[in-house]
This record gives C-alpha cells, sequence and structure tokens, in this order.
C-alpha cells in the first residue's frame, strides 16, 4: 500500500502541475514543472479530498511552503473557478470517513490522465 500511495501521490502531482501549465495558482508566476508543486486547499492529510482535482492547483514553493498555501488568494481563485459553494463543499467533504483508497487504481489513472495530456501538448 505505502508504494502505491507514493505513486499515486507523484502521478498525481505531476498530472496537476502540467494541467496548471507551472503556473501558480496564488501568485501566478510560472517556472518549469519540477519547480513548482502540487498544493491543496484542504491539506492532503485529509484523504476524501487528497486527490480531488478541485482541491489541488500548481503552486510555486514560496506559495506553497513559505506562505502555507495562500489559503486567502487560493480560496479566491477556487470561488472565481468553481463557484460560490466550493469552499464548503471541500471542507465538508474532508470529514468523511475514508476507510479504504485504491491507490494502485488512482495511480494508473493519473498516470494515464498525464500521459494524455502530454503527449497533446507535445
Amino acid at each position: 500500500r505505502t508504494r502505491w500511495k507514493k505513486e499515486a501521490d507523484f502521478w498525481f502531482s505531476k498530472f496537476i502541475r502540467w494541467r496548471d501549465k507551472g503556473q501558480c495558482y496564488t501568485c501566478k508566476n510560472k517556472n518549469i514543472l519540477k519547480k513548482m508543486q502540487c498544493g491543496h486547499f484542504v491539506p492532503r492529510q485529509y484523504l476524501p479530498t487528497r486527490y480531488d482535482e478541485r482541491n489541488n492547483h500548481c503552486q510555486c514553493y514560496a506559495c506553497n511552503m513559505l506562505y502555507g498555501g495562500q489559503p486567502d488568494i487560493y480560496a479566491l481563485n477556487l470561488v472565481r473557478d468553481y463557484g460560490e459553494g466550493i469552499i464548503e463543499e471541500l471542507n465538508s467533504t474532508r470529514y468523511t470517513i475514508t476507510r479504504y483508497m485504491d491507490y494502485e487504481k488512482i495511480a494508473n489513472e493519473y498516470k494515464a490522465k498525464y500521459e494524455a495530456i502530454e503527449s497533446v501538448d507535445n
């Protein structure tokens, strides 16, 4: 399970950074994908939102790590992109009891999504 969880995190993060084209969700700076991170509005310790694409966006190291994810700006951008109820929805979803996650399935799904998006852009 641990190996597949790492794989799922790896491919999901890679997909999110590629999807957002290396542009930080909070400060709008761009950089190469290897220097960007997958930022989470609801922290990734909450499994129900860990792989929710609406909860995750590309962020630069400064915004994600030094400035704690810039939660105020992140929230404003979420409302702009997904509508008024998104903050409440993500925050309530975080407490859904999740007993099991199929990390192998998640890893394979996001590897395929990444490869599909990469092949279109190249």
